[in-house]
C-alpha cells in the first residue's frame, strides 16, 4: 500500500545543529603548540641580512635563525608563493633555533610538521645521504637521530628517526619528489613501541618500521636543513606540538597546509570532506518557531486610509526549543564555550596552570570566536508512525574513510522524513531552570533569517542564506541525518542523565568572605607546632601524608570528658561557618559521641555515626573565642596503652568569617532561575536584502531569580549591605553516583532586589533577584557551565583511510574533541575548574 505523502500532521522527531561557517583555521587553535614559524611572516625582506631570520607568528624572541649566510628568500618558489632556499651545495646552508631556551623542551610526546620541496637533480649527480630536513635534539643541533626526518638518495626513502639511527620508519617513494611540495609529519607518544610513532607524508603512513623506538628527552634544539649531510630545496613552514596530536587533529592541520601551499592529500579526504553529519540535541521538550515581519504604513496628504504597507525591515523567525539537561552534550553542540573532559584549555591558560580561568559561556558567540555564532538548525519530521527509528546503533563503523561507508551511518528512514531549514540561525538567550517538582531544563531562544522546507531527509544539500543577495545557495556538502543510538550501548561511558531534585546541589556565597583557618595535619607535632590546638586527656597522632588528625585517649584511662580546642579562634558577635569531616571507628566502643562548640555552645554540632567520614558544615555567631571537639562518654576511655584504643579521627577543618549580611540559607531555596540575555543589534549595509550581521549588544546581562523559604529572622542592616555592593557567587551542581554532569557558576553578581510574601496558612516567602554582565575581557564575571560530555568507545567521525586514527579513544559522539592527554594525578576538580580561585 502505498504512503500518503499528502497527510499535513507530522510529528516532531528530532532537532539538529549543523556545522557554523568553515571558520578560519590556525595552528595556534590546538592546544601546546610550541612552534609555528612562516617564511611569509619573516621580519625582513632580504633573507642576506647580517640577521636572518623567519619569527614565530606571535613575534616572540624564538626566531628560526640563518647559520650561515648562504640561505636566500626566494619570492616564487613553492606553488609561486614565498619559500626559504636551502642549498645542499653550500655546507652552510641552514636554519636553527634553541627552543628549550625560548619556548619549551620536547620531554616525551611531539608532533612536527614542515612544508618543504626537494630540489635535487633528476638525473641523480646528487645523492643525499641523510639529509637533514626538521629535527630535534637533546645537546646540539646535529642529533638528527634524536628526532628528525631526513632524505636518503635522490629520491629513494625518506627516514624518520624516533631515538637513534637504528630506530625509526621508512617511507619509500612511489614516484620522483623533486620539484613538487610535500607535507612531512613526524608524530611520537614518547612510548618504546612503533605503534605510538608516525612518519606521514601529503597525509600518507610509512607503514615499514624498525628498531625500537628511544625516548629522547630535554630536546632543546631544532633544526631545518641539516642531518649528516645537508638539504636541498625550499622551506615554507614549521609547526611543532609538544603532544602526540591524534588523527583527526593531524588532519585539521594537514588540511590547513595543504589548501595554504597547495599540496594534494589523499582522495578519501576530499570525500569525506563533501558530508556533513548534523548533531543531535537530547532530551528535546519543545520546539516553537514564529515568522516575525514588521510592516511599515504608508499614507499621503489628503487620504484617511494607507496607500502602502510595506516590508522596509528584512523579516525574521524567532524559534524556542527547550531540553532536559544531559551533563553539557546540548550546548556543546549547539556552540557554547563549555569546560568538559576532553578539552584542557579555558578563557585563559590551560587546566593546572596558574591564573587559568575557565571557559565562559558565550565566548564562541563573541571577539575572535564569533565564527561559530552563526549555524543552520534543523527540525526533522516524520509522517510515519510506524518508523523503527530507535535502536539502530548496530552496524557504526568505527571511521568514516569514504563515500562507500556514508550509508552505514544514515538513518534508514531518512527519504521518509521532512526537514525544516533555519538557516543563519544566532543565540539570543539562554535560560536555565531548577525548580521543586520539575526535572532541570534548559531553554534557548534563536533568531534565523529564513527557512527552507524538504519533503525529503535524504540528498539535501547543506543550504547557506546569502544576506546580500537575498538567495538560498548551497555549500556543496550534503547533509547527512545520523542514526539513533541505543542508549544502553556497552561503549558509551556516559550516557544520558536527566537530573532530579535531589540530584541537584545549590550554593550561594560572598566573594569578601575569608578563610580564617584551614588545618594542616601534615607537619611534625610538637610543642611550638601544634597548628594552635591543645588538649585535655587525649593524645595527638598526626596524619603524616593523610592530612588527618587522630584523637586517641591518653596513658591515664580515667577520663570521661576529652577534647582539644583551638584557643582565640573567634571573636565574639562575628558569624563563623564551619566544615570539616569526622570518622569514628566502630572499634571505639567507648566513644558515642563528637561535638563542635564554642565556649558558649552558639556552635553545637554533634556527629554520631561510626564507620564512615562524615561531612559537616554549620553557621553560628560566636558567643566566645575558644574553639572546641569535645566528647562526653558514660564510661572511660581505654587508653593508647591498650588494643584497640579509642580514638576519632579528623580532617579539612575549616573555619571562614561570614560578613554580616542579608541572610538566607542554601537549604531552604525552591527554585533558581539563570537567564544569559545575548541582545542582538541588526547591522544592515547599504545593497544587502538583509541584515549583514546580528552581533551582540553589550553589556550583555546575565540575570538570576531565587525563591526560597524564610528560615528564621534575618539578620543585618539592609541600607548598610546595600551600600556595600560585594559580589555574591551561585554554584549549581547537578550530580549522578557522587560524579558532577553539570556545573553551573553564576560569578560576581549582585544583588538587585528582594521580595517577601506572606500569607495565612502559607509558609513565608522571598524572591531574590541578582544580576551581572558577561566580561569578556577579564573572565571574572558572567555565566560559566562545565560538566560531562556523553561519550562512546566506538566513535564516529570522518578520518584518512590508513589512518593512525583506527584507535579505541573515547571521544564525544559526531563531533571529535581533544584528546588532550592529561596526566594521571589529574582530578575531576581539575577538569572542571584547574585553579581558578572562583571554584
Amino acid at each position: 500500500m502505498a504512503k500518503n505523502r499528502n497527510r499535513v500532521a507530522y510529528n516532531i522527531q528530532d532537532v539538529f545543529f549543523g556545522q557554523p561557517e568553515d571558520a578560519p583555521f590556525f595552528p595556534t587553535d590546538i592546544s601546546n603548540c610550541l612552534v609555528w614559524w612562516d617564511v611569509d611572516d619573516e621580519r625582513n625582506s632580504d633573507f642576506n641580512t647580517t640577521k636572518k631570520v623567519l619569527p614565530s607568528i606571535d613575534g616572540s624572541s624564538a626566531t628560526l635563525d640563518a647559520q650561515g649566510g648562504n640561505e636566500s628568500r626566494v619570492e616564487k618558489a613553492i606553488n609561486n608563493k614565498p619559500a626559504i632556499l636551502l642549498d645542499q651545495s653550500v655546507s652552510d646552508s641552514w636554519l636553527a633555533s634553541d627552543i628549550g631556551y625560548h619556548v619549551g623542551e620536547l620531554d616525551s610526546e611531539h608532533s612536527m610538521f614542515i612544508v618543504a620541496e626537494p630540489q635535487w637533480p633528476d638525473d641523480g649527480s646528487e645523492n643525499p645521504g641523510d639529509a637533514g630536513l626538521l629535527m630535534v635534539g637533546d645537546s646540539n643541533y646535529y642529533d638528527f637521530t634524536d628526532r628528525g626526518i631526513t632524505q636518503h638518495g635522490n629520491w629513494g626513502t625518506t627516514y624518520a628517526y624516533f631515538g637513534g639511527g637504528g630506530n625509526g620508519r621508512t617511507y619509500t617513494w612511489a614516484t620522483n619528489p623533486n620539484h613538487k611540495p610535500h607535507i612531512y609529519v613526524h608524530r611520537y607518544n614518547g612510548g618504546t613501541s612503533h605503534s605510538g610513532t608516525s612518519l606521514k607524508i601529503d597525509g600518507l603512513l610509512a607503514s615499514s618500521s624498525y628498531g625500537t623506538p628511544v625516548n629522547i628527552a630535554n630536546c632543546r634544539f631544532l633544526s631545518v636543513g641539516r642531518g649528516s649531510s645537508y638539504w636541498k630545496g625550499y622551506i615554507a613552514e614549521v609547526i611543532v606540538y609538544d603532544r602526540l596530536l591524534d588523527g583527526e587533529e593531524t588532519r585539521r592541520v594537514e588540511k590547513y597546509l595543504s589548501e595554504k601551499w597547495n599540496v594534494s592529500l589523499p582522495a578519501s579526504d576530499q570525500q569525506t570532506e563533501s558530508f556533513e553529519i548534523l548533531k543531535r540535541i537530547n532530551r528535546v521538550q519543545n520546539f516553537d518557531y514564529t515568522f516575525n515581519t514588521k510592516r511599515t504604513s504608508e499614507g499621503v496628504l489628503g487620504k484617511s486610509s494607507e496607500v502602502d504597507r510595506p516590508i522596509i525591515e528584512p523579516p525574521s523567525v524567532d524559534i524556542n526549543l527547550s531540553f532536559y539537561l544531559d551533563g553539557v552534550n546540548n550546548e556543546h553542540r549547539m556552540g557554547f564555550d563549555v569546560a568538559h573532559q576532553e578539552r584542557v584549555e579555558g578563557s585563559v591558560g590551560k587546566i593546572g596552570e596558574a591564573g587559568y580561568k575557565p571557559p565562559l559561556l558565550t565566548n564562541n558567540f563573541f571577539h575572535t570566536g564569533r565564527y561559530k555564532d552563526s549555524k543552520n538548525v534543523y527540525l526533522v519530521t516524520n509522517n510515519d508512525n510506524d518508523s523503527d527509528i530507535r535502536m539502530q546503533r548496530s552496524g557504526y563503523p568505527m571511521f568514516i574513510t569514504g563515500t562507500t561507508q556514508i550509508p552505514s551511518i544514515i538513518d534508514p528512514n531518512a527519504n521518509d522524513y521532512g526537514v525544516i531549514a533555519f538557516q543563519n540561525c544566532y543565540v539570543t538567550n539562554y535560560t536555565v531552570d531548577f525548580s521543586l517538582g520539575s526535572l532541570p531544563r534548559a531553554e534557548v531562544g534563536l533568531t534565523a533569517d529564513n527557512v527552507t522546507f524538504y519533503a525529503s531527509g535524504s540528498g539535501i544539500n547543506v543550504p547557506r542564506f546569502n544576506v546580500e543577495r537575498g538567495l538560498v545557495e548551497e555549500n556543496g556538502k550534503e547533509m547527512l541525518i545520523p542514526k539513533h543510538f541505543e542508549e544502553s550501548e556497552v561503549s558509551i561511558a556516559n550516557k544520558l542523565s536527566v537530573f532530579k531534585p535531589g540530584d541537584v546541589n545549590l550554593k550561594v556565597w560572598r566573594e569578601d568572605e575569608e578563610d580564617i583557618y584551614v588545618s594542616n595535619f601534615l607537619k611534625t607535632p610538637g610543642p611550638d607546632n601544634d597548628d594552635g590546638w591543645a588538649n585535655n586527656s587525649v593524645f595527638f597522632d598526626w596524619g603524616g601524608t593523610d592530612e588527618q588528625l587522630d584523637v586517641g585517649g591518653a596513658t591515664d584511662g580515667t577520663a570521661k570528658v576529652r577534647y582539644i580546642n583551638r584557643p582565640n579562634t573567634f571573636t565574639v558577635g562575628q558569624k563563623y561557618r564551619i566544615s570539616a569531616s569526622v570518622y569514628i571507628p566502630s572499634a571505639s566502643t567507648n566513644l558515642t559521641d563528637v561535638w563542635f562548640l564554642d565556649d558558649t555552645w552558639n556552635l553545637n554540632k554533634k556527629i554520631t555515626t561510626k564507620d564512615t567520614w562524615v561531612d559537616i558544615s554549620e553557621e553560628f555567631i560566636a558567643g566566645g573565642a575558644g574553639f572546641y571537639i569535645y566528647t562526653n562518654s558514660a564510661v572511660d576511655w581505654t587508653p593508647q596503652t591498650s588494643s584497640p584504643f579509642d580514638v576519632f579521627q579528623i580532617k579539612n577543618i575549616v573555619v571562614t568569617e561570614v560578613n554580616d549580611s542579608i541572610n538566607f540559607h542554601s537549604d531552604t531555596i525552591q527554585s533558581c532561575n539563570i537567564t544569559v540575555n545575548c541582545n542582538r543589534e541588526n547591522v544592515a549595509y547599504l545593497g544587502y536584502k538583509h541584515y549583514a550581521d546580528r552581533p551582540i549588544k553589550t553589556p550583555m546581562t546575565v540575570d538570576v531569580n531565587m525563591q526560597m523559604l524564610v528560615k528564621e529572622n534575618l539578620t543585618g542592616d539592609f541600607v548598610r549591605d546595600i551600600s556595600k555592593d560585594l559580589d555574591y557567587n551561585i554554584d549549581i551542581s547537578c550530580q549522578k553516583s557522587g560524579i558532577t554532569l553539570t556545573n553551573y557558576l553564576f560569578s560576581g553578581s549582585r544583588f538587585d532586589s528582594i521580595n517577601y510574601a506572606s500569607s495565612i496558612g502559607s509558609n513565608k516567602t522571598a524572591n531574590i533577584k541578582f544580576s551581572t554582565a558577561m566580561d569578556h575581557d577579564n573572565f571574572e564575571k558572567g555565566l560559566f557551565l562545565s560538566g560531562r560530555l556523553l561519550d562512546v568507545v566506538n566513535e564516529v567521525t570522518l578520518a584518512t583511510a590508513g589512518s593512525e586514527r583506527a584507535d579505541t579513544d573515547t571521544d564525544s559522539i559526531y563531533e571529535k574533541g581533544t584528546d588532550v592527554g592529561l596526566p594521571d594525578d589529574t582530578t575531576e576538580h581539575d577538569i572542571l575548574y584547574g585553579t581558578n580561585p572562583l571554584y
